[in-house]
């Protein structure tokens, strides 16, 4: 009897204690995509952590918020919160959840929190939490998935200022998967080039066959030292096929979300030199052209500069000319070209003026560079030009002047050939006949303005013109023809000028989604090799067009 009476205090102490230990309690857990706690995570992979605050009150109505300290060598994201009541037995208990994106930047073990808050004047911590940041754990787990998203680069030993090509490859081993989005890329320590659909295609990954898209960028380091590239991450939309027949009707897309790995990369210092260095890379030519050799003084000459090569063409930034004295120089225009085999051609403008006239040469112009093949300094030299400057009209026409004041005098020193030669009366023009010579030029500006005015306003639109095309033929050929000449007409620009990067860039400038842009891209692509193959009609790829015209109606207006 006595043992009962113990047991059922204990019991009951027990229960008491449990209930005024703590009025909350902190749990603090790192869980991967499936919610599964986790211990091990990804070197430069976002991960998430959950922070849950567990109570039998009521602490909605709280305030604060948690407090985690910094990481070091990473980052903390505060991503939301949600709050659940569970009832169980007749005891409800609430639990709100603090959720937070964190990135670790550099291996090793780390330990992270307590979390804190303050809760009526009291303060409670939660435990801490300890994780391994380990560099190959996320291409582990890529092996045998549905879909892959991968990171490669085509140097891991760099200079600084070199340019290098980063790749991110989607892989997906079904056609129910499609990319939806790529999140812009953390590269705080890189100037970069935007990111291009290059290809698509089939590849084999760990013994299995995947389709694949790939987007390429050129990126330049702007510090030394060991740099991390972060994951990326990409969402993509997967159709789960419903075997039952009624339900196969409702197939609904689950939206997804996957992360790809890091990469490390070494980036050198440049060798010491006394000397300023324009430009870090491969270069094979650099060359100066003038648009007129001769020319009057004060009129512009267009001195052209054009560096072929492989390296930041973005920053490179020739301000400073060679020019005789009596020149004064000023910046027009850059541009840059993209070769077919890998090269770029960068272009500078500038007006050359010059006051005095004479013949002048405008010098070699230099350019020093640091060139990553064999690593050693090097110089271009354009060749010099020689260029001629003449008076300005006005004493052209003083000379003139003098010499027809002289050529009388000139004259009576000649021989008379023949006095007996009669006077020609001359020709004086009636006054209509100059009345209308006055009023011809006029009339003529007056036509011209009329039908500038004419072309500027009643030109057709070139989206109807597309539309047209569209309705009249299903020829491949003809259709890409089409969608070249719009945006030709579209942005005034030839259409030699019309590539998908041009397209590209139009598109950001209206604020274009990017998942819209990489649809385009897909579809461009594969409307350019369709149009270099045989004539076949392709109803599905004229639907999609139609698509596309809307879509154009809507974003692309002006």
């Amino acid at each position: 009897m006595m043992v009962r009476k113990i047991g059922r205090l204990f019991i009951f102490l027990s229960l008491f204690l449990s209930i005024c230990a703590d009025d909350f309690n902190l749990i603090l857990k790192a869980i991967d995509a499936e919610n599964t706690p986790v211990t091990e995570v990804g070197l430069g992979v976002p991960f998430l952590m959950n922070l849950t605050i567990e109570s039998a009150k009521n602490f909605n109505n709280v305030q604060q918020v948690p407090t985690i300290d910094k990481l070091a060598n990473g980052t903390i994201k505060d991503v939301g919160n949600s709050t659940t009541i569970k009832t169980i037995n007749g005891r409800t208990t609430i639990a709100k959840t603090y959720q937070y994106e964190v990135r670790i930047d550099k291996e090793g073990f780390y330990h992270l929190g307590p979390a804190k808050i303050q809760i009526s004047g009291q303060e409670y911590k939660s435990n801490i939490l300890k994780l391994n940041v380990l560099n190959e754990l996320n291409n582990k787990k890529n092996i045998a998935q549905s879909s892959i998203l991968k990171l490669s680069i085509d140097k891991q030993k760099l200079y600084l200022g070199e340019r290098a090509q980063l790749t991110i490859r989607f892989y997906y081993d079904s056609e129910n998967i499609r990319l939806l989005s790529i999140e812009d890329p953390d590269l705080k320590d890189f100037a970069h080039d935007p990111f291009e659909l290059t290809s698509s295609g089939t590849h084999e990954v760990g013994n299995k066959d995947y389709f694949y898209q790939e987007f390429i960028a050129n990126i330049y380091p702007k510090k030394t030292g060991e740099l991390l590239i972060p994951a990326v991450g990409a969402y993509y939309e997967e159709v789960k096929n419903n075997l039952n027949l009624f339900m196969s009707f409702f197939n609904q897309a689950q939206r997804k979300h996957i992360n790809s790995q890091a990469l490390k990369i070494n980036v050198k210092s440049l060798p010491k030199t006394s000397e300023k260095i324009d430009v870090v890379g491969k270069f094979n030519s650099f060359n100066a052209s003038v648009n007129q050799n001769v020319a009057v003084q004060g009129e512009g000459i267009v001195f052209k500069l054009e560096l072929t090569g492989q390296g930041n063409f973005n920053n490179i930034n020739l301000t400073q000319l060679k020019l005789p004295d009596e020149f004064n120089y000023y910046d027009s225009t850059h541009n840059i070209t993209k070769l077919d085999n890998d090269l770029e051609v960068k272009t500078f403008e500038f007006i050359l003026q010059s006051n005095k006239s004479g013949e002048f040469e405008i010098p070699a112009q230099q350019l020093n560079y640091f060139d990553t093949e064999s690593e050693k300094y090097k110089q271009l030299f354009t060749k010099p030009i020689s260029v001629q400057i003449m008076p300005l009209q006005e004493q052209l026409v003083v000379e003139q002047k003098e010499e027809d004041i002289l050529s009388p005098v000139q004259d009576k020193a000649k021989p008379v050939v023949n006095i007996y030669e009669p006077i020609q009366k001359q020709k004086i023009i009636g006054f209509k006949l100059f009345l209308f010579l006055l009023i011809l030029p006029a009339f003529i500006c007056f036509l011209v303005n009329v039908k500038n005015y004419f072309l500027k306003n009643y030109k057709p639109d070139p989206l109807k013109r597309l539309q047209k095309k569209l309705n009249q033929s299903n020829n491949p050929h003809k259709l890409y023809q089409g969608f070249i000449e719009y945006f030709a007409a579209k942005f005034n620009v030839k259409e030699a000028l019309i590539t998908q990067e041009f397209i590209q860039e139009k598109f950001r400038t209206y604020n274009m989604p990017y998942d819209l842009i990489n649809k385009w891209n897909v579809f461009f692509i594969k409307l350019n090799e369709l149009s270099y193959g045989p004539v076949q009609e392709d109803r599905d790829l004229i639907e999609e067009a139609k698509i596309w015209v809307i879509i154009f109606n809507e974003k692309l207006k002006p």
